[in-house]
């Protein structure tokens, strides 16, 4: 992987999420209606508190079997991944992909002074850089 590729040139802004309070319903219409495979999940402030991605609706899918409206209002928080990967947008793409391979996640968070989330760059991302450069 070329070494000067930096989080700044390939994170999208306009960070797509939901509220922690939210349910799987709502976050699978947003997913769907933005066209991402994941989410920020933010708490009452606007703050990053975890990730959800689509891979943690399926494992709820399989855990709890056909059970379609227990799935859909399924709190967010106890779905997502209190642990989301953060960058900065001076980390290259390299960092920005081990800090997603330590946080088992597929995308990781740019955020501003307060911890909102301000960007996000994706392992789609960092392939897309790849192969263009």
């Amino acid at each position: 992987m070329p070494e000067r590729l930096y989080v700044r040139d390939y994170m999208v802004t306009g960070v797509v999420q939901v509220r922690i309070t939210d349910t799987v319903r709502d976050a699978v219409r947003e997913m769907v209606r933005a066209g991402v495979h994941g989410l920020a999940v933010v708490g009452p402030d606007g703050e990053l508190v975890g990730v959800l991605e689509e891979e943690h609706i399926m494992d709820l899918v399989v855990e709890r079997g056909r059970d379609w409206a227990d799935i859909l209002e399924t709190p967010v928080e106890e779905v997502m991944n209190p642990e989301p990967a953060i960058v900065e947008p001076n980390d290259t793409l390299l960092d920005a992909l081990e800090e997603m391979e330590r946080k088992k996640t597929t995308r990781a968070f740019v955020l501003s002074c307060e911890g909102t989330p301000v960007g996000v760059v994706s392992v789609t991302d960092v392939l897309s850089a790849i192969v263009q450069s």
